[in-house]
C-alpha cells in the first residue's frame, strides 16, 4: 500500500504516523474501552507479540496446551493497525469498525500508539494495562529489519539511525512513547517490564504478572513448563507462531515485500554491536542521555524496574 509518514499532533503532542491515519484519529480516541480489557503497548519491535503470549498464558490459568494450539494473531486485536494500513470501505477496515461498535468481553487489545493517541477513556475505566520497554539500540536495528522488509523503509540502516533519532519513523518519538507510560508504572493498572527482564528471568515477570492479575502463582513445574514454552526457541516453532508466519507470507505476496523476512527474527539482548557502527552506538546513546537526563534517568534504570 501507498502511504507516507508524517506528524500528527493532539494538544501539542506529535507522534509521526501515515497520511491517512487523521481521518481514523477521533474514531480510535473514542474507541470503546471495557473495564476487564487487557492492554498491551509497546513501541514497535519491543515484544509485543510475545507479551500477548505472555498475558495469555497468565490469564488462562497456565493451560499450556491450548496457548500452544491457538494461533497468536486470534488471541488479540490491534487497534490502530488496520487504520494505519487499508483504505476507508476496505474488508479490513469493516472489520474494525464492526469491532467497535459491538466489543468483545475480556480482550487482549494491542497497540504501538502512545498514550496521547489511545482511546480516551483507558485514563477514566483504567483497565490494565502492560507496557513493554526495550534497549532502544536493540529496537533500532530490528524495527530497522522489520520496516525494510515490509517496504515501508527504503534506505540504509545509518539512515534509518537518523531517522529514528529525528522521530520520523512509524509512531516515533520513542523516548515521550516510552517515559509517558513510565511516569505512570507506579499506577495499579499499570504493568511496566522490560524486553531484556522477560529475557533474563522470565520466572519473576510470570510471578509479577500473577500478582498484577490477582492469580495463583503455580507450582515449580508449571512455571517451568511455561518459561520453555515463552522461550523464543520454542514460540518460534509453535503451531501458533507458524500459522501466524503463514498470515504474514500472504502479507509478503500482497504487498511485494522482502521474501527473506521472518516474523521472529533473532530475540536477543544485544544484537545491535553486531550490526551497529561506533559512530551510529554514539549517536544514539548521546540522543538517550540528552532525552532522560532532565529527568535524572538512565535507560538501565528503566530497564531494571520491577513492579514489585
Amino acid at each position: 500500500m501507498d502511504f507516507k509518514l508524517q506528524d500528527i499532533t493532539i494538544e501539542g503532542r506529535k507522534c509521526c504516523l501515515t497520511n491517512h491515519y487523521q481521518k481514523y484519529l477521533e474514531s480510535d480516541l473514542k474507541f470503546p474501552v471495557k473495564d476487564d480489557d487487557l492492554w498491551i503497548v509497546t513501541f514497535p519491535k519491543c515484544g509485543s507479540n510475545w507479551m500477548v503470549e505472555v498475558a495469555s498464558l497468565v490469564k488462562n490459568n497456565f493451560e499450556i496446551q491450548g496457548a500452544s494450539t491457538k494461533p497468536l494473531n486470534e488471541k488479540y486485536s490491534h487497534v490502530e493497525q488496520i487504520a494505519l494500513r487499508f483504505p476507508e470501505g476496505s474488508p479490513q477496515m469493516e472489520r474494525f469498525e464492526a469491532e467497535i461498535k459491538n466489543p468483545k468481553p475480556n480482550r487482549i487489545l494491542k497497540s504501538h500508539l502512545p498514550l496521547p493517541f489511545l482511546p480516551q477513556e483507558i485514563l477514566t475505566k483504567k483497565p490494565k494495562v502492560i507496557y513493554v520497554v526495550r534497549n532502544v539500540k536493540d529496537c533500532v536495528v530490528s524495527s530497522y529489519h522489520f520496516f525494510t522488509a515490509l517496504g515501508d523503509f527504503k534506505g540504509s540502516l545509518q539512515e534509518y539511525v537518523r531517522k529514528f533519532i529525528e522521530g520520523q519513523v512509524v509512531f516515533a518519538p520513542f523516548w515521550d512513547h516510552v517515559l509517558e507510560f513510565y511516569e505512570r508504572r507506579n499506577d495499579e493498572n499499570v504493568f511496566f517490564v522490560s524486553y531484556e527482564r522477560m529475557i533474563l528471568d522470565m520466572e519473576s515477570v510470570l510471578k509479577e504478572l500473577c500478582l498484577f492479575f490477582g492469580t495463583e502463582i503455580p507450582d515449580q513445574e508449571v512455571l517451568d513448563q511455561s518459561i520453555k514454552h515463552l522461550s523464543f526457541k520454542e514460540m518460534k516453532e509453535s503451531t501458533s507462531m507458524i500459522q501466524l508466519q503463514e498470515i504474514v507470507d500472504r502479507l509478503k505476496a500482497r504487498f511485494d515485500t522482502n521474501k527473506d523476512f521472518q516474523f521472529m527474527r533473532k530475540g536477543t539482548i544485544g544484537s545491535y554491536k553486531e550490526e551497529l557502527t561506533e559512530s551510529m552506538i554514539k549517536d544514539l546513546d548521546c540522543w538517550t542521555k540528552k532525552a532522560l537526563e532532565y529527568r535524572n534517568l538512565t535507560e538501565d534504570q528503566i530497564l531494571n524496574f520491577k513492579k514489585h
